[in-house]
């Protein structure tokens, strides 16, 4: 059975394979989300929002929650809004609702 620090290892290794490929960057930092280790999470999630891809709002919200995690509501405010401006762009209303749920929490 593989641990989580092997995943993540695994993960890391391909994202550096080929740097500018997203979904590698996506990966990790969904995988450092769920460990809770929220700074790390971060940097990956902004690492794979500035190669670009049309993220459809679940990497903008994450993002966010990290930020609130990491004691920075503003930031977390930002992240969120730009979430769900995503999902409504997509049609994912749900996930937009979802998400200004949490900018009510804030």
């Amino acid at each position: 059975m593989t641990t989580g620090e092997e995943r993540l290892e695994r993960i890391r290794r391909i994202a550096e394979s080929d740097p500018d490929d997203p979904r590698p960057r996506y990966f990790l930092a969904q995988e450092l989300f769920r460990a809770e280790r929220w700074a790390e999470a971060a940097d990956a999630y902004r690492a794979y929002h500035d190669l670009g891809p049309d993220d459809e709002g679940v990497g903008w919200r994450n993002l966010g929650t990290c930020l609130l995690r990491m004691g920075d509501p503003d930031g977390a405010e930002a992240m969120y809004r730009r979430g769900v401006d995503a999902a409504l762009a997509h049609h994912h209303e749900d996930l937009a609702s979802e998400i200004e749920e949490l900018l009510e929490e804030l």
